[in-house]
């Protein structure tokens, strides 16, 4: 299951990295830079409102998994269908409230005054789509439950191939002025189109949990029992969301339009690659809840350390292979770079493989209803970091440089130094855990050196010499990488190196 799982997983991410990739040139040519950047900030407001719903339903499936493995069944559909009409209920509250204030909203963040009516009905738009997208992943937690995770990635792929593709052809063949409203349009459709997939497919594979009004509980102990993690998830997305949102935010109002549409430029590329890390950890989810539910704690630290290694590695592969080519990636796809967004998108993408490598402990610590101390410490490095974005900003001792400056300096302290103190009390061993960042860091800076001298000697100028480029360092790395390894454990068999554990157990 996890090789199917993984098939699927990465083979969605390619072709809608494909897409995404595709539509910026197209957007940025035909648009302009300045729309381009009122939409970033745009999906970031939403990001924000998302906090609750998502801090919900991300705790779900453990919470089914758990009343699963005790045959509590009633007790799932009740966990399942409470999240349901909680949800509903907010959404009834939340939305016109969020109508009547989105004109102040755009208003605020500087948004060119001839782009103020595509910008509100694109929020307004926004906003009403993720209310259904958030009912949507209430059934597709049911795919993590039983570890279909193929079946999340099918559901994600006909979301954003519906909208990527609705949206280019938007732009290709009707007004471009238009734009925003045709891009609003393809959200709601491909949502809809998303939730009725997820909906029929949950109720397939898990036709023990329903939907069923009367089955839920909103009593002061019911609340309490099963939203205490979610409380303390939300706590933590606050502070995430202020890392990863807030950034753009603060570049429109400060620096305008333009500087925001060039940091959404080059965040895609490293939404990309951390995109690579959140499926890697997803695909260990399942199993390591499933070893903690069981009880058999040994077997889950070493599947966490596992876990934790084979995500640093694998990112900081794609990161030094991105850094190695960045000067040719960026002109092909999107024309003469300055050198602003060249050095820009290295500062953005450097720092992944540190970071994106700990989500595991998150689902680790998330297993045992640890949370509490993860979430307070990521909401208060959240604060500290918008904190002095803000403030920095406001007074021009700051620009967009310091800005993505900050953020990377404050969440290495947090991930990298202060998170693995928490594992302590469960005897997972730390030292190890440093070891494989500073493993990580070495390959990345060797995969660097490798790809950045093959794509200087065969001096990519179009996407063919590119892939080719890009496909001889892979073979090239992987060749020396394996004979590393190889000569290491004394065994020069694949299947040997894949299992050997020295390095992090």
């Amino acid at each position: 299951m996890f090789i199917k799982n993984a098939i699927y997983k990465f083979g969605s991410y390619i072709i809608i990295t494909i897409l995404t990739l595709s539509s910026v040139p197209i957007i940025i040519n035909n648009l302009g830079i300045d729309r381009f950047g009122f939409v970033g900030v745009i999906n970031s407001i939403v990001a924000y409102i998302s906090i609750v719903t998502i801090s919900i339903t991300s705790t779900l499936s453990r919470n089914i998994i758990f009343a699963i493995k005790k045959n509590d069944i009633i007790g799932a559909n009740k966990e399942f269908n409470s999240v349901i009409i909680l949800l509903f209920l907010l959404s009834l509250i939340l939305i016109p409230v969020f109508f009547k204030y989105s004109p102040l909203v755009i208003y605020e963040l500087n948004v060119p005054i001839n782009y103020y009516d595509e910008a509100s009905f694109l929020l307004n738009s926004s906003i009403v789509v993720f209310f259904i997208s958030t009912l949507s992943s209430v059934f597709s937690s049911l795919f993590v439950v039983k570890n279909k995770l193929y079946l999340q990635s099918n559901s994600d792929f006909i979301n954003k191939f519906s909208l990527y593709t609705f949206a280019i052809l938007s732009i290709v063949f009707y007004d471009k002025s238009l734009y925003a409203y045709a891009y609003a349009y393809a959200l709601i459709i491909s949502s809809i189109m998303t939730i009725i997939y997820n909906v029929v497919l949950s109720n397939r594979l898990l036709a023990e949990i329903k939907i069923k009004i009367n089955i839920f509980s909103f009593s002061f102990i019911k609340i309490k029992n099963n939203f205490h993690l979610s409380f303390w998830m939300i706590i933590n997305q606050i502070g995430a969301v202020l890392y990863s949102q807030s950034s753009i935010i603060i570049i429109s109002k400060y620096f305008g339009s333009k500087e925001a549409g060039i940091y959404a430029l080059i965040m895609i590329i490293a939404n990309q690659i951390r995109s690579i890390g959140f499926i890697l950890s997803s695909l260990f989810q399942t199993i390591l809840m499933n070893k903690i539910s069981e009880g058999d704690i040994f077997s889950a630290n070493k599947y966490l350390l596992k876990s934790v290694f084979f995500i640093n590695i694998s990112i900081s592969f794609v990161c030094g292979m991105y850094i190695g080519h960045a000067d040719s990636v960026l002109n092909i796809w999107v024309g003469n770079v300055t050198n602003k967004i060249y050095f820009s998108s290295i500062l953005v993408t450097i720092y992944l493989p540190f970071t994106v490598s700990m989500s595991p402990i998150f689902i680790y610590l998330m297993a045992f209803k640890d949370i509490k101390k993860v979430g307070l410490l990521t909401l208060f490095f959240g604060v500290l970091n918008f904190l002095l974005c803000f403030f920095l900003a406001n007074f021009n001792y700051i620009n967009m440089y310091g800005i993505i400056m900050i953020t990377m300096i404050i969440l290495v302290i947090q991930n990298n130094i202060i998170l693995p103190r928490f594992l302590i009390v469960y005897n997972v061993n730390i030292k190890k855990i440093n070891k494989i960042h500073l493993t990580g860091m070495g390959y990345m800076f060797f995969v660097y050196v490798i790809s950045s001298y093959i794509s200087k000697i065969i001096k990519c100028n179009n996407y063919f010499e590119l892939v080719i480029s890009l496909i001889l360092s892979v073979v090239i790395i992987s060749f020396i990488t394996y004979l590393y390894l190889a000569i290491k454990i004394r065994s020069f068999n694949v299947i040997n190196i894949i299992r050997s554990d020295n390095d992090f157990s």
